[in-house]
């Protein structure tokens, strides 16, 4: 294992790590309320199009 993770394999890891030491439902409760109401304000100032969101190179 390298020492810095990053990218989804890290995340899903410390997400993991979070619900093997807590109950799940609070760890959902915790992170999807946040997560949910930033991903959705920022669907509504995109006026509800994903690839406004995406960089285009």
């Amino acid at each position: 294992m390298s020492p810095a993770q990053d990218g989804p394999d890290a995340l899903e890891q410390a997400l993991a790590d979070a619900m093997s030491e807590t109950s799940p439902g609070l760890v959902l409760g915790c992170l999807w309320g946040p997560v949910t109401k930033a991903y959705f304000a920022a669907l509504r100032r995109s006026g509800g199009n994903t690839g406004a969101n995406t960089p285009h190179v």
